[in-house]
């Protein structure tokens, strides 16, 4: 699935009619993305790779709960410290 919706994404040429240059560079990048999570995927088939392919995915599930309250952290503080720049100058 990764590998169709990798090959919709890199050919542009029929999914631009305005001709942008952001879809032009985004769109590629997406599949190219998704190209590298079809290779990873691909890679459990082999004894040598599989098992750090498991382990890849299985470390990324787990750090997915810190990754939420980490990133709600920064939000904060980043928020926060808008607000006081943007009333500093006022």
């Amino acid at each position: 699935m990764y590998c169709i919706l990798a090959g919709i994404f890199m050919s542009t040429d029929d999914l631009m009619q305005d001709n942008s240059q952001t879809t032009a560079i985004i769109l590629p990048s997406i599949g190219g993305f998704l190209l590298s999570l079809s290779s990873l995927y691909w890679m459990t088939l082999f004894d040598s790779t599989s098992f750090y392919v498991t382990l890849f995915t299985e470390s990324f599930k787990d750090i997915v709960s810190f990754m939420i309250v980490l990133i709600t952290i920064l939000a904060s503080f980043a928020f926060g410290l808008m607000i006081v720049d943007h009333n500093l100058f006022k």
